[in-house]
């Protein structure tokens, strides 16, 4: 017979699937204080279950991942964006201003620097809506860039503490052997 008072224990209504939407929640969290903080918190609590969750963080490192994959996806159509806004409005070229290699840095492009590749004064209602056009794109590359850079940070942080974990787990393991100065000295003579 099933004990029923069992299934309702803490650590059984805590199914993979909570925990890994509350790994979304506190990411989001993350990119709303801008710091590691609570993901890395959980990260934390997770590994110092016995045994921990694996299975549950290698698919919080692949939400990570799809998540980075999405974050520079979005930065890179903002700057496409304006690249074509500046094109089919002004027949401007503003790729050498935002190049593909320097990706991570379209963001910090001057406002003046991108009107200046039109070539000519526009009029003063144009000039001021365009800088606002401008400054929202760039004010948004900003934010995208340090929600990359977080999301870099936990992804690798996440990726030292699983592989520092796989490390102590074969160490602990009798597959592991690290001879012994004098036993290699014996193997040797």
């Amino acid at each position: 017979m099933i004990d029923t008072l069992d299934f309702f224990e803490p650590q059984a209504l805590e199914t993979p699937n909570i925990l890994r939407e509350e790994a979304g929640k506190l990411y989001e969290r993350c990119l709303t204080e801008g710091n590691t903080a609570s993901l890395g918190a959980f990260i934390e609590q997770q590994l110092t279950q016995t045994p921990p969750p694996l299975e549950l963080l290698y698919e919080i490192s692949d939400d990570l991942h799809q998540r980075l994959v999405g974050l520079r996806r979005y930065y890179f159509d903002v700057r496409d964006n304006l690249i074509q806004t500046f094109w089919k409005n002004y027949q401007a070229d503003i790729v050498p201003l935002t190049p593909l290699e320097q990706m991570n840095r379209f963001h910090l492009v001057s406002v003046a620097a991108l009107i200046g590749a039109i070539g000519r004064p526009l009029p003063q209602e144009e000039n001021v809506l365009l800088n606002k056009i401008i400054q929202t794109a760039l004010d948004m590359g900003a934010q995208l860039q340090r929600d990359i850079d977080l999301t870099v940070q936990l992804q690798n942080m996440l990726a030292d503490w699983l592989a520092a974990f796989q490390i102590s787990t074969a160490r602990q393991s009798q597959q592991w052997y690290a001879p012994t100065i004098e036993q290699i000295s014996e193997f040797l003579q």
